[in-house]
């Protein structure tokens, strides 16, 4: 994983994403589909609450491109299905 990776080799491989004040968070879900994964949470203070996805694709080599092309689209495809609206904001990060 990201996390046993960072803590082993000590290499920075991202920026921090989430914010670092208290605020609620829940999993709601966590979905294995094969080449990628589907974190669903609900993010939640005391002004408002979203819900996000965070789709991980664990098979991209680093420093390098996938062998193949129908696992990218397959997780283009279930991002189009996350996204709700046009105007719903899209966050696209190496690790």
């Amino acid at each position: 994983t990201y996390t046993s990776y960072f803590e082993v080799h000590c290499v920075k491989k991202c920026e921090r994403y989430w914010p670092e004040t208290q605020a609620e968070q829940f999993l709601l879900s966590d979905l294995d589909a094969g080449a990628d994964v589907d974190h669903s949470f609900a993010v939640c203070s005391p002004q408002c609450s979203r819900a996000l996805h965070q789709l991980h694709y664990y098979n991209w080599p680093d420093h390098g491109v996938p062998d193949s092309i129908p696992p990218i689209l397959e997780m283009l495809q279930e991002m189009r299905i996350c996204q709700d609206h046009d105007d719903v904001p899209i966050v696209i990060h190496c690790r």
